[in-house]
This record gives structure tokens, C-alpha cells and sequence, in this order.
């Protein structure tokens, strides 16, 4: 997957701007910057310049209708059949990713009627606006007790590697494991279990197969525990050396938090009955950790709290990673997203972070043509609404999406933003 940036900007407005030049709007002169292109297909740019465009067509299970009302009714086929009302909800993932919609082919790419001079026959592939790719600091819980009753491990695994390479041009994600898997020292048995969390993958474009790498090659492990402050300290470190505002933590545990050598084991909240034995690394370390989350909040940083629970999870651990969702400004009425079955793990770990995908995208060289445009996701005209409620409008020559038309792009799978001129 190609990383956008700034110097593939560049040549594509190069490109569209000679083609502007040579009168694009002619159907030969189309052609020559393409080569030779069937029939059927148009010329379009991309960031590595023109190519011959074929018919779009989505594989993937219509929508619920929830982007309906914004679609302007899609032309009947040549037997004169109905309009499809349908929505592209882009390449899923679920059981139904290979059946067939053929509906992509009604709505023709190039324009329609003669369009704008010197705009008529070019389409562009969008990407986000810089400002609006968030930066994602997934920090994952590999302590022994994400396979002992069940494999929790397995989903996240599955799931973040699906999530990070369909969303890797619109999210940059970095990932912190811990206890750390490789910690640089040799200690006693207590602090190898709590090795303190460093950032793994640093955020960035195109991190999916790292990202997969660290996951796959360092599974939870007999004995770890579950230094979570110490992990949370290390992303937000890495975030801090180039805040973007638009920064997350994304945190994926399935107990409190622990580790805390500090604390006196004979008065504290134990996690699981072995803190009279003289292990205070067994001490629930909510104030500290509660603290560090809202130290991130007030630096810019919110942090994503999905908790994994199993019958034995402690009401004092529900509790604190309620305190911390709301001091990382993501809580649900005060509460973190808790997922009580390991079946609802790949949803709710995919609707945490594709809810962060961004809205608003780079026109490129058609920002002079901003209203003469069709834009379209998955192949599909979305309308215009300058109310800002459903739809996409202008703003500083750039595509921002609201409402449905937004929600649609926040998924967990990726999709095609493409623009052309009436």
C-alpha cells in the first residue's frame, strides 16, 4: 500500500495541470496522456500520473440505506429498470467480503454531458488531507491471562493486522506490546513480568506488516503480568516528540492494571490473591495509572479504552478502566468499551479504530473546479449539502464529508474517494 505524500501531490498536480493545459477535455487528447484505452474505460490520474481507468464495480454487501438520502438516484440500466438505491460500504471484511455487486457499473466515472472545459475528462483518486490523519498508538495487553481461559489473543491479532492494512493511508498506527518482549536487561522473575511497555513500531504509514510481525512473533507468555502505566508513558512519550493534535492511544487489556512495585501489598487491591505473598507487582495501580491517562488528555492525546472481560473480571478493574476512558476523554456515559465476548472482539476492536478514520480530503489540482464536482465514494455520487448534515461540502480547498456520508468511511475498511468534474 502506497504512503500519500507531499512530493506525489506534486507530480499529480504536474500532470493534471499539463493535461489542463493540452485542453483535457478533448477525447484524443485524453488518450494520448493515457496511451491507448479501450473503449469502455476513462482516463484518470493517479499520484504516479495517468492510467486507463476501467468501469468500477465493489465487491461487498449492500448498505442499510443509511447514506440513501444524500445519493442522487443512480441512472436504470439499458432495460430501463429502477434506480438503485443501494450504498458501497468498500471491502469487507465479514463473511459475505466475495458476493457480488454488479450495481458499480451504472454510474459512469468520467462525467457526464461536456462537462467543464478543461476538466471534463480527468479524474482523480483523493487521499486525506495531511492535517487529518490521525496518528494511532495501538498498546496491547500480552499478559498470560489473554489465553489461560480463552484466546483473546488470537482475535486482536487477526484483527489489528486487518485493520492496519486497510486503514494504512488514512490512520498511521504504532504499537507498544506489553511487558515489553524485549526488555534489554535480565532481572528477577517479578520484573521480567513486568518489563515496562516501549513503543514497538514507531506511527506511521504503511506500519500494518510491522505491526503483524511484533504481534505474531511475541504472544502472551506464562508468568507476565500487566505493567499498563508504564506502556501508556512510553506511546504518549513517542507521540509527544511531534504532537499533531490529532493523536490516540488505543488501549486493548483484559484486567487492571499492575506493576507498581511502589505499592504497599499488605493495604491494597490485589488482582489475584497473591499480594500477601509479598508481591505488590500483584497491586491494582489505578490512581497512578487513572493519572497518567489524564496527563495525556490535557497534552492532546486521548486514549481509546477497550476492555476485554471474562467472567472472573474484578469489579475494582471494570472500575478503573472506567476512570481511565473518562479521563481520556472517550468514555460511553462514563464508562469504557467493554467487550464481554470474545465474539465481539473483531467488531468492537474495528469500530475503535476506524472511528477515527478522517472525513476530509485533499481536492488536489481540482480545487478550481470545486463546484462543478462530483464526488463519489466506492464508486457511488454523494451529494452536495452546504448545511453540513449529509453530505460533503468545500472547505479550504478540500473535500469534508458529514454526517452518513462520513460515518460511512468509518468502517474499519478501506475505500475509494474520487473526484470529477459535471
Amino acid at each position: 500500500m502506497m504512503r500519500s505524500t507531499n512530493i506525489d501531490w506534486i507530480k499529480t498536480g504536474l500532470i493534471c495541470a499539463i493535461l489542463l493545459l493540452a485542453g483535457c477535455g478533448d477525447e484524443n487528447t485524453a488518450a494520448e496522456g493515457c496511451g491507448e484505452c479501450p473503449e469502455d474505460h476513462s482516463c484518470s490520474i493517479g499520484p504516479d500520473g495517468p492510467f486507463c481507468q476501467e468501469p468500477y464495480s465493489r465487491n461487498g454487501a449492500a448498505g442499510d440505506g443509511g447514506l440513501a438520502d444524500m445519493l442522487p438516484s443512480a441512472p436504470g440500466d439499458r432495460g430501463g429498470s429502477a434506480p438503485h438505491n443501494g450504498v458501497y460500504q468498500g471491502r469487507q471484511q465479514g463473511d459475505n467480503a466475495n458476493d457480488e455487486m454488479n450495481d458499480g457499473r451504472d454510474q459512469q466515472q468520467g462525467g457526464g454531458g461536456e462537462g467543464v472545459e478543461g476538466c471534463d475528462d480527468v479524474r482523480l483518486l483523493l487521499k486525506p488531507s495531511q492535517g487529518s490523519i490521525p496518528r494511532v498508538m495501538l498498546v496491547v495487553d500480552r499478559s498470560y491471562s489473554m489465553v489461560v481461559e480463552e484466546d483473546r489473543w488470537g482475535p486482536i491479532e487477526n484483527t489489528l493486522s486487518r485493520v492496519t492494512e486497510s486503514l494504512g493511508d488514512t490512520v498511521h498506527f504504532g504499537l507498544t506490546l506489553f511487558p515489553s518482549p524485549n526488555p534489554g536487561f535480565r532481572g528477577s522473575d517479578a520484573e521480567m513480568a513486568c518489563a515496562a511497555g516501549e513503543v514497538n513500531v514507531a506511527a506511521g504509514g504503511g506500519t500494518s506488516n510491522d505491526i503483524v510481525n511484533w504481534l505474531s512473533n511475541n504472544p502472551p507468555e506464562p508468568g507476565l503480568a500487566t505493567p499498563t502505566h508504564s506502556a501508556l508513558e512510553a506511546a504518549g512519550r513517542h507521540l509527544l516528540q511531534a504532537p499533531t493534535g490529532n493523536d490516540y492511544i488505543l488501549l486493548a487489556t483484559d484486567g487492571g492494571p499492575g506493576c507498581n512495585f511502589g505499592l504497599d501489598h499488605n493495604f491494597c487491591t490485589c488482582l489475584n490473591h497473591a499480594c500477601p505473598l509479598g508481591l505488590p507487582e500483584m497491586c491494582l495501580d489505578d490512581q497512578r495509572t487513572v493519572s497518567k491517562v489524564g496527563d495525556l488528555a490535557a497534552a492532546g492525546i486521548q486514549t481509546i479504552v477497550l476492555g476485554i472481560a471474562s467472567e472472573e473480571f474484578m469489579p475494582e478493574s471494570r472500575a478503573v478502566l472506567d476512570r481511565m476512558a473518562v479521563a481520556g476523554e472517550t468514555d460511553l456515559d462514563g464508562h469504557h468499551f467493554e467487550v464481554n465476548r470474545v465474539a465481539d472482539l473483531e467488531r468492537n476492536l474495528t469500530e475503535a479504530a476506524g472511528n477515527l478514520a478522517p472525513c476530509t480530503y485533499d481536492l488536489g489540482a481540482l480545487a478550481e473546479f470545486a463546484d462543478s464536482l462530483n464526488i463519489l465514494i466506492d464508486g457511488r455520487e454523494i451529494n452536495r449539502d452546504q448545511s453540513h448534515q449529509n453530505g460533503w461540502d468545500i472547505a479550504n480547498g478540500n473535500v469534508e464529508f458529514f454526517g452518513a456520508a462520513c460515518q460511512s468511511l468509518r468502517d474499519g475498511a478501506a475505500h475509494e474517494i474520487s473526484a470529477n468534474c459535471n
